[in-house]
């Protein structure tokens, strides 16, 4: 058994309506999914957050599943993912909205060291990529 001790998780079709500003949400671990944040079926705002130290098999920082949350002046740092998406991974239409955020030093054991994208389209804008690694 897995057990997550992760910092939050929306699911519950939480929408633009649901807010998490300002927070740091350090050494997470969300099991196989979202260290950080998890978000499932939801697509909430998340802005002014710093996302560090967080793991997971998937999305060491956040995960996307089905959901396209907008993400504005966040920062990722040194979030790890054992297989994909060492920062973020977007799962299943997960179409998020990533305006001026930060991805310094994450990694992935397997792809996509800040990002990786499964079925999904997610936007990006004056956002900074810096040392990420992926296996």
């Amino acid at each position: 058994m897995i057990v997550a001790d992760r910092g939050f998780y929306f699911h519950s079709n939480e929408d633009a309506n649901s807010v998490l500003k300002g927070f740091t949400i350090m050494n997470g671990y969300g099991g196989n999914f979202g260290g950080g944040i998890y978000c499932r079926d939801s697509s909430p705002m998340v802005t002014d957050c710093v996302l560090i130290s967080n793991s997971a098999g998937h999305g060491g920082g956040m995960m996307n599943w089905n959901s396209s949350p907008t993400l504005s002046r966040c920062t990722f740092q040194q979030n790890s993912s054992r297989d994909m998406g060492g920062a973020i991974e977007n799962h299943y239409h997960s179409n998020a909205k990533i305006l001026l955020c930060a991805f310094n030093q994450n990694s992935a054991g397997q792809d996509g060291g800040a990002i990786y994208d499964y079925h999904s389209d997610p936007t990006f804008e004056r956002c900074i990529f810096s040392e990420n690694y992926a296996s």
